[in-house]
This record gives C-alpha cells, sequence and structure tokens, in this order.
C-alpha cells in the first residue's frame, strides 16, 4: 500500500513538472501573449493583424509604420532585425541546433505579389530576377509561339546573406471563362491548378537542390480576372444583364457592379484553387491569401484610370468574397486593401494607380513574417504538448495496474512500478527535449524585442 501511494505521488509530481516545463516554455517562445491551438482553424494563425484598430504613422522605421492599438496581438518588427540577424546566421543556429534559419516564401499570385517581392528584395540587399514565359514553358514542356516575350515569374537571389528565399509565380487568374491572358499556343486550357502543380518544378529547378519547399505560400489572385473580362470576355460582364457586348469593350455601359452569378462563379473557382495550393504545398508552415488594393479611379466617370481594371466596385466585390472564403476554409488572410486605407495620400498609397508603393510592401512583408512565427509556434506547441501527453497516459496506464495480489503478483507490480517510474523520467525528458526540438520554428523568430 505504501508503494502504491509513493508511486502515485511520483506520478503526480512528475505530471505537474511537466505540465510548469510547458508553461514556462509557451511564455518564453509565444510570439502572440493570446495563442492558443485552435481546432477549428488548425492551419490559420490566431493573431488577426488587419482586424484590430490601428493607425498609419509615416515617419516611422521599417516595420513600425502600422501600429496596432491592441496589445494582446502584439506586431512585432522582424523586418528590422533581419540584417543583423542574416550577419550572425551561423551563430543563430549554433545556439538553437537544427532550427530553420531560412525564409522561404511562394506567391501564387499575379503582379501585385512580384512587386512585393521586388521590393523586398531589394531592401534587403538582394537582386530580383524576372524570367519570361521563353525561359520558364521548355522546362514545363510547352512550347510558346510567338516573339513577344512575356514575364512569367519572379525570384529573389542574394536577400539577407542567401537566407530570404523568394519566388513569385504569375497565375492566371480563376475566372472560368476566356482564354488564360493572353496564354501563348501552348499553354491553352492551363488553369490555375495546373500552374499551382508546375510550380513545385520551377521551384525545385530555380532554388538550390538543398533548398526545402517553401514555409510561407501566398495564394491570391484578381486583377487578372478583371483584366481577362475587359480584354477577352466582356460577355461575361454584360450577358448576366441581358447586354450584347463587343470587343473592344465599350466602358461607358459597364453595369456598377458585376452581377451575381459573375460573382459566385468566380468564388467557387478561388475557393477551388485555395484547396488545390494547400494539397500541394501541405508540408508548407502556413498558408495565406490576401485581399487587394483598390485601383484608383476617375470620380466623374467612377472608371478605373487602367481601362482593364474597370470600375473600383468590381475589386471591392471579389475583396468580400476573398474575405468570405478565407474564413470559411480556414485561412490566414493580409487586408491588403485595408492597410492601405489607413494611409490618407493617395498618391504615397499606390505607384502606378494600380499597385502599392514600397512602404507599404514593406510593412506587408512584416506582416507575413508575424503570421510565419505565430503559425509555427503553434505547430510546435501541439507537436510537443500531444507527445508529452501521451506519456502522461501511459504512466497512469501503468500506475493503475498496481493492486494487492499474491506475491508473484507483487512482483509483476513491482516490475511494473519500476517501469512506471522509468516513464516518468522519460516524460519529463519528452518536456525537456521539446524546449531545444524548436526545428519547427525558424531561428529568427527567436529575436528579443
Amino acid at each position: 500500500l505504501n508503494l502504491f501511494i509513493f508511486q502515485h505521488i511520483q506520478m503526480s509530481m512528475v505530471n505537474i513538472c511537466n505540465i510548469l516545463i510547458l508553461f514556462l516554455v509557451t511564455l518564453y517562445f509565444r510570439p502572440c501573449s493570446t495563442i492558443y491551438y485552435s481546432k477549428i482553424c488548425k492551419s490559420a494563425s490566431v493573431c488577426n493583424y488587419e482586424s484590430q484598430p490601428a493607425v498609419w504613422l509615416p515617419q516611422q522605421n521599417v516595420g513600425e509604420r502600422l501600429h496596432i492599438f491592441r496589445n494582446n496581438c502584439p506586431l512585432r518588427n522582424y523586418a528590422s532585425q533581419l540584417p543583423k540577424w542574416s550577419q550572425n546566421i551561423k551563430s543563430a543556429n549554433s545556439s538553437t541546433p537544427g532550427s530553420d534559419v531560412s525564409i522561404r516564401i511562394l506567391f501564387l499570385s499575379d503582379s501585385t505579389g512580384a512587386y512585393l517581392a521586388c521590393d523586398v528584395c531589394s531592401y534587403f540587399g538582394g537582386k530580383p530576377i524576372s524570367f519570361s514565359d521563353i525561359e520558364v514553358f521548355p522546362l514545363l514542356g510547352l512550347t510558346v509561339n510567338r516573339t513577344i516575350s512575356q514575364a512569367r515569374m519572379v525570384q529573389c537571389e542574394g536577400a539577407l546573406n542567401g537566407s530570404l528565399k523568394i519566388m513569385v509565380l504569375y497565375m492566371p487568374g480563376v475566372h472560368g471563362t476566356g482564354p488564360y491572358h493572353h496564354g501563348p499556343e501552348g499553354t491553352k486550357g492551363m488553369n490555375a491548378k495546373q500552374w499551382i502543380s508546375n510550380s513545385l518544378l520551377l521551384w525545385k529547378r530555380y532554388m538550390s537542390p538543398l533548398t526545402a519547399l517553401p514555409n510561407v505560400v501566398v495564394t491570391s489572385m484578381l486583377f487578372w480576372d478583371l483584366a481577362r473580362m475587359a480584354l477577352k470576355d466582356p460577355d461575361s460582364i454584360f450577358r448576366p444583364y441581358n447586354i450584347n457586348a463587343h470587343i473592344p469593350l465599350n466602358h461607358s455601359a459597364l453595369p456598377p457592379l458585376l452581377h451575381d452569378s459573375t460573382v459566385e462563379s468566380w468564388r467557387l473557382n478561388f475557393s477551388s484553387v485555395l484547396a488545390w495550393s494547400r494539397q500541394v504545398y501541405g508540408g508548407a508552415t502556413i498558408h495565406l491569401t490576401h485581399t487587394f488594393e483598390i485601383p484608383k479611379s476617375d470620380f466623374k466617370t467612377g472608371l478605373c484610370l487602367r481601362p482593364h481594371m474597370l470600375r473600383p466596385s468590381y475589386a471591392h466585390q471579389l475583396n468580400i468574397e476573398i474575405r468570405k472564403v478565407a474564413h470559411q476554409m480556414c485561412w490566414s488572410m493580409v487586408d491588403y486593401y485595408g492597410i492601405s486605407s489607413l494611409v490618407e495620400d493617395q498618391n504615397q498609397r499606390l505607384r502606378d494607380d494600380l499597385h502599392l508603393s514600397a512602404v507599404l510592401n514593406l510593412e506587408i512583408f512584416n506582416i507575413y513574417l508575424n503570421h510565419l512565427c505565430e503559425a509555427a509556434y503553434l505547430q510546435w506547441s501541439h507537436h510537443c504538448s500531444v507527445n508529452v501527453q501521451n506519456e502522461m497516459n501511459r504512466e497512469l496506464v501503468d500506475t493503475n495496474g498496481v493492486n494487492d495480489g499474491n506475491t508473484e503478483t507483487k512482483k509483476e507490480n513491482n516490475s511494473s512500478n519500476t517501469n512506471a517510474s522509468s516513464r516518468g523520467k522519460n516524460s519529463l525528458n519528452s518536456a525537456m527535449d521539446c524546449i531545444h526540438r524548436t526545428r519547427f520554428i525558424p531561428a529568427f523568430c527567436h529575436l528579443s524585442f
């Protein structure tokens, strides 16, 4: 009986130690003070920074211009510390054995992603390189039967001493009808899902053979869909309203809003593309999507200054659908439009009446870093807590096997108790191992503030 009581006390003490260790680890590593592991949206980030009350501070440094008023979801300025971190990347790696010392981001997007990648790459000392379809398509077994080359991919080289790796693949959009944005002869029928599948080959081809797959995958598209509606498929705009459309597009006849059926078709296609992206890059730490900035427009006509963007209300409609899909599919979302709307001077907001300025892109990049660290922490925390809980459950099973009986039974129970004691040590070791096994968290996330 005394031995039975002793074993229970021993197991209780070990369990208490496990809980205390996990609690202390959580306090040390957590990037957001309200972190919990969501059973509903396990792959989504908890802190939705863009939905918090915020203000734009143009005089602040990079990573500090977007100021959030709620302290329970602090937006940490990782961007400002990355240069120093990259200079000491070897010591950073040795101080956290097995940790991931590279930031790998893939944008399955359009020119919006390309501009952001170029701005970030240049800011951190890298060289953005653009690849045309003539260079890219042969790798995919496609032919290019035209003399005019078009950009298809952007890659960042040398940023942060090579620790920042970014690739952008121009996506054809998700609109259900019409050719895929002037697709050359060899790409007829190449839809967005096929492009995502082929992006794996391009990532492995243009990145170092030793480079792992991306830990951040950003999938979103909108501008090319609007452009294709305008340039190649005006019927999709006018047909639901029973208006005959002709090419070239008669902008003065554009309805104030896209028809509900057109929006619904786009939403279903967009949902399908996000699901496929998550399936192809299932090993990514986090998947994100984003809304789009609203193109600059003429107040008198209500039309975008870029004619192929049609009306700003169309982009507003599709942004609403992006938010709905992200919520329904548990995707983390970065609200480009919401962030850009905080900048009062529209001339400082957009560089060419369409794309965000470099200043805004750098702040958005810092948000991506925050999402990455938070998602990595959540996955690591869940992994460790499950392992420790399994050990604790096994200990309880062993302890409950102790009972009174004949001499042989007691000998077996003594052996079981010895195993239980060993398991108690294993559980403690498992908890301690979680402190050191931080390979699920990129090394830069451990930077102090």
